[in-house]
């Protein structure tokens, strides 16, 4: 009897130590998993605050790590095309795609990335399908507006920044695209109320200027400009204060 005690004994440490190393090793993953979401979400704050830049190392360790999360690969895509790099953002977008040909988020960058290049018939499908995975999000909305501006469809974009502010009566950009749609229309009264909802009156004076830039009005365009720096002599360009 003793002697099978005996023999038991180093089976059952043998059987511990193994059950340890298993613990450590999940332990360790869960550890790592953990640094990774922590480097995602430090690049993301990065690019927030613009600091573009220093979110690739981070991005290009998380890819590393997981070579086949859209997200981290829209991410670095994101960046990418907001460096000016183009082309290599086009090809990580398109990963992400091959990755998850439903998230949205690719979809939508993939679109802005066209709009930028102004390739209106290929961003126009990109920003339809990010509203079609995510009917609720006012700023995919908001992205299909732009692209339809952009591409001279005027009235569509107007809907579509309609719908956005339907959906999030916050979210500033679209008072200010859609006041540029309607002035392009020539409704300037209507033009000057999305302006003025965003908030500074000077500030929508300025925009409301731009309006009748693009109309030819120069005249007009003008004197709403001296009225917008009567009200904050702030936004009165440099060159303009030393005549």
């Amino acid at each position: 009897m003793r002697d099978g005690m005996k023999a038991l004994i180093p089976a059952a440490a043998a059987a511990l130590v193994v059950a340890s190393g298993c613990a450590t090793q999940k332990q360790h993953a869960k550890i790592e998993r953990a640094g990774e979401a922590l480097r995602v979400e430090l690049a993301e704050t990065y690019i927030d605050k613009g600091a573009k830049e220093a979110a690739i190392p981070l991005l290009r360790r998380a890819l590393a790590a997981e070579p086949n999360d859209p997200k981290v690969r829209t991410l670095y895509a994101t960046v990418l095309r907001d460096l000016g790099q183009y082309p290599q953002a086009q090809a990580h977008f398109a990963h992400a795609l091959e990755i998850d040909p439903g998230y949205a988020p690719a979809h939508a960058g993939l679109g802005i990335l066209y709009d930028l290049q102004r390739q209106a018939a290929a961003a126009r499908p990109c920003h339809e399908r990010a509203v079609t995975l995510a009917p609720g999000d006012a700023g995919y909305r908001n992205n299909l507006g732009f692209s339809l501006y952009l591409a001279g469809d005027t009235a569509g974009a107007i809907a579509q920044y309609e719908a956005a502010l339907s959906l999030d009566p916050g979210l500033m950009v679209t008072y200010n695209n859609l006041g540029f749609a309607h002035g392009r229309r020539g409704d300037f009264a209507a033009a000057e109320r999305s302006f003025r909802a965003v908030g500074s009156a000077a500030a929508a004076l300025i925009n409301l200027s731009l309006v009748y830039d693009e109309h030819g009005d120069r005249a007009h365009a003008d004197a709403l400009r001296e009225q917008a720096y009567a009200l904050a002599p702030d936004l009165r360009p440099d060159e303009e204060s030393m005549r």
